[in-house]
């Protein structure tokens, strides 16, 4: 087998391909952590504070829609059902927790791209090699947009295999996480069995 076989094998590997999500998502979170705080409140990973005291704020009956500059930079701009969902890191300690959100993040959208019946492991492979650049940004920023397109394309998976309650069902989680998710409910006009 020639070497440019070899590489391509390789590279097209699902396994090889996840362990490289699994492993983007831990150095990413572990090169935010390390830089540390910038300010009092605002760190390099601004974004999971917000989701995680958003937990706490709301279990606590306090407003998730104002600043709260002791906790936080920026504001709270999602449901209160991701604030509950969410208590799942908030209980972590914060760099265990930023690692298990960007991890979440990385293999829904891995699992999602790799589930697409249409693609054949080389487009599979390209797909998944294509999206790395922006999946880091999210992961840098600990952002929930990976997470979002992963539902996204989850729904559209079950759609085409005619699981309709289930594609709902991921409709539905990502718009409790961000209320974009509902534009992907308009693959409902395309397929049968609404």
């Amino acid at each position: 087998m020639a070497i440019k076989e070899r590489i391509i094998r390789f590279i097209t590997n699902p396994q090889v391909l996840l362990c490289l999500f699994v492993l983007l998502a831990i150095g990413a979170s572990v090169a935010e952590l390390a830089k540390g705080t910038k300010a009092d409140t605002q760190t390099h990973y601004n974004n999971f504070m917000i989701f995680r005291a958003s937990f706490y704020n709301l279990v606590n009956g306090v407003d998730l829609y104002i600043n709260h500059p002791t906790q936080y930079y920026d504001l709270y701009k999602y449901p209160p059902v991701f604030a509950l969902f969410f208590g799942i890191f908030a209980w972590m300690p914060v760099w265990l927790g930023l690692i298990w959100w960007n991890i979440l993040n990385s293999v829904v959208l891995f699992s999602a791209i790799v589930s697409i019946k249409r693609f054949t492991d080389k487009q599979r492979a390209f797909a998944l090699l294509f999206v790395v650049v922006e999946l880091m940004t999210n992961m840098q920023n600990s952002q929930s947009n990976a997470l979002i397109a992963g539902l996204m394309i989850w729904a559209y998976n079950c759609f085409e295999s005619g699981k309709v309650a289930r594609a709902a069902l991921f409709i539905a989680l990502a718009t409790f996480i961000k209320p974009f998710g509902l534009v992907a409910a308009a693959l409902f006009l395309f397929y049968p069995k609404k």
